[in-house]
């Protein structure tokens, strides 16, 4: 009788294993009917519950339904049977990953933490495909008969749906598409394919015609021509359309390592969703703009419990493996998030504090004031920009103690490079910091009488000039309700919330003041009444805030001190300045709080 594989409900290739193993496995509910299965008899993988013999095997009538679970869809990713392996020519049209080889066993690595697919069959597995022993399921079957075209060629499908192509005469496989089996449309394609530069895609497949002087001549799949200076072009990679047709989870599996086909698998992935791709033990995240599912409590946990399953890239790895070097080889890591504005960076620090607060713990509840601390420290860090609604404005280093049992004992933070200048200026279509914004419509009424502010963001200098006050998809009451709930879980005192609003309050005060010529090189604020607001919120005597902003001191060694007015530009730039101060001055007391 013909030995099962079979992937379990944790993603595991389980097999070889007899018919009667199967359904104990089956009966202990460590295999789901939508779960994947192959014998010798079969040419490719098939869904446990499509086989009316095995589930009759499985179920009898007399019993009742074992609970389906949810779907899977498939093997885990890294576990996936079927197929050629990467890199090299396929194993077989019935074998599970590459086959299972004369004595029985599966070909390749069992899936595995950190283990890495196999690069290909050997030379004589080539020729054999990796498949089982000649005579058994070498040629494939057909309802139990041979059913083989004169020239040998099938195509086939990997679990994942990927083609490729097996003869069942001379018993090779191949990711290329046989002559045999090309149709008009292949044939269409053939020629000297190169990657061309294109502005939208980065690269694109283009027929390489020939050359025209100092030009490249090339023609797209849409039958567009264009022409390429050799100058910017030197070289032109060629296209590979096999391995287009298989998308890595790691780059370094790919089977040509050059810059358009990098791109192109990061591209095809991110259109599935895959945001997450890596190179080695480094992770590319692509920003989706949209919310996924992807750091669910469920999701969370399946890679604290990952154990020799290998599961898809993502941020909670890089976080997992940092967190097991430090408790394992008790030396500290560091994991390094950069990228361009809008790259994601503020979302991925997050999860990684989210995920070491969970796989670690405290016994003081300290991971908790770490992931409390990311709502303050955003309002009065990031801000609205063209490529990002929530883009930070300044470099933060997150310093996280651990005991010698790896529990978290306590953590810093450190802010540099704030933007100051977005406090006096932005461009056309970006905000001023979130929590200018947040205030004005999270404050009660009475609550904005005492800051001496108004409901209306608009009515503000340092709101109002670049045209953008509200971004579509963020609630800034919501947001700025937030801040509070995360000040009280840190234990902020009322007299400390209300000595950091109005220093912002402070901000959007001295924003109002205006300056007018009163003689040469001096000037007086037009409005005292602003003036006045603007100090009681400070804390500060008026007339000591008024010099602040309309004159600067001369000091020399052993002379007294020499006050000189300051004109208009001049005292509307000191004034800016000193509400930059504030601003840094804010922030910086709120990471050390």
């Amino acid at each position: 009788m013909a030995d099962w594989y079979f992937i379990d409900k944790s993603g595991n290739q389980v097999g070889p294993a007899s018919k009667q193993a199967f359904k104990t496995a089956w009966d202990a509910q460590e295999v789901l009917g939508d779960g994947l299965c192959w014998n010798e008899t079969m040419d490719n993988w098939v869904a446990i519950q499509d086989l009316a013999d095995l589930m009759a095997f499985l179920e009898p009538p007399k019993k009742a339904a074992a609970p389906g679970g949810p779907s899977r869809g498939g093997p885990a990713r890294g576990a996936a049977p079927g197929g050629p392996s990467r890199g090299a020519a396929p194993s077989g049209p019935s074998a599970p990953r590459g086959g299972p080889a004369a004595g029985g066993a599966p070909k390749g690595p069992a899936p595995g933490r950190g283990a890495a697919p196999s690069g290909g069959p050997s030379k004589s597995e080539a020729k054999s495909g990796g498949g089982p022993a000649k005579g058994k399921a070498g040629k494939g079957r057909k309802g139990g008969k041979e059913d083989i075209p004169e020239h040998g060629w099938k195509e086939l499908q990997t679990p994942e749906g990927i083609p490729y192509y097996f003869n069942a005469l001379t018993n090779t496989t191949t990711w290329d598409k046989p002559e045999e089996l090309k149709t008009e449309a292949d044939r269409d394609k053939a020629g000297d394919w190169r990657w061309m530069p294109h502005e939208q895609k980065g690269y694109a497949p283009a027929r390489f015609i020939g050359e025209k002087g100092v030009n490249w001549m090339l023609e797209t799949e849409d039958g567009e021509t264009h022409t390429i200076k050799k100058k910017d072009c030197p070289n032109l990679d060629k296209v590979l359309w096999s391995s287009m047709r298989r998308l890595e989870s790691d780059l370094v599996l790919l089977t040509e390592m050059s810059k358009p086909l990098i791109l192109y698998n990061l591209q095809e992935r991110f259109k599935k969703n895959d945001i997450y791709t890596n190179i080695g033990t480094i992770l590319i995240s692509c920003n989706p703009y949209k919310r996924l599912p992807l750091y669910t409590p469920t999701i969370i946990e399946s890679y604290i419990k990952r154990g020799q399953r290998r599961l898809p890239p993502h941020i909670f790895m890089i976080a997992d493996d940092a967190f097991t070097k430090l408790r394992d080889d008790q030396q500290g890591q560091s994991i390094v998030i950069s990228g361009e504005s809008g790259a994601g960076k503020t979302e991925c620090t997050k999860q990684c504090l989210q995920y070491l607060a969970e796989i670690a713990g405290s016994t003081n509840g300290v991971e908790q004031r770490i992931l409390n601390s990311n709502p303050i420290l955003e309002a009065f860090g990031n801000a609205k920009t063209l490529r990002n609604n929530n883009s930070s404005r300044f470099g933060k280093y997150v310093d996280i103690y651990f005991d010698n049992r790896a529990a978290i004992t306590g953590a810093s933070n450190t802010n540099y490079l704030l933007e100051k200048v977005r406090v006096v200026y932005q461009m056309k279509g970006e905000r001023n910091y979130h929590i200018f914004y947040q205030m004005l419509v999270g404050l009660s009424e009475g609550e904005l009488k005492e800051n001496k502010l108004q409901r209306k963001c608009d009515v503000y200098n340092y709101l109002n000039q670049s045209g953008c006050v509200t971004v579509e998809g963020v609630d800034d009451h919501q947001d700025f309700q937030e801040v509070l709930d995360a000040m009280t879980a840190l234990s902020f005192t009322a007299d400390e919330r209300k000595t950091i609003f109005k220093v912002v309050a402070a901000v959007l005060l001295l924003g109002q003041i205006s300056f007018k010529e009163v003689g040469d090189r001096k000037c007086a604020v037009a409005s005292d009444t602003v003036l006045a607001d603007a100090a009681q919120m400070l804390q500060v005597d008026k007339n000591e805030l008024l010099a602040a902003v309309t004159t600067r001191k001369f000091e020399s060694k052993g002379a007294a001190p020499i006050t000189i007015p300051l004109g208009k530009l001049e005292a509307e730039a000191a004034r800016d300045a000193l509400l930059n101060l504030f601003m840094k001055s804010n922030l910086t007391g709120l990471c050390s709080a």
